[in-house]
């Protein structure tokens, strides 16, 4: 999770990018909320964790389409 909104990395993931993590995309979150809405989960749940390394957690909800 990234805080900032400006679209500039956090000098958390800059450290964590140098042990060779690979990050493809960083999250405020609500672009966090919005990348689950539009893959289709519109009834997800988020824990957000704030602090030092903030992170959230977006809980999922598994349904039966079977006919």
């Amino acid at each position: 999770m990234n805080e900032k909104k400006n679209g500039k990395t956090n000098g958390i993931t800059n450290a964590i990018d140098k042990t060779g993590a690979d990050f493809k995309r960083e999250f405020t979150l609500n672009s966090y909320e919005q990348f689950f809405k539009d893959a289709g989960y519109t009834d997800a749940e988020y824990i957000w964790c704030p602090g030092k390394v903030p992170c959230a957690m977006a809980v999922l909800y598994k349904t039966n389409n079977k006919k």
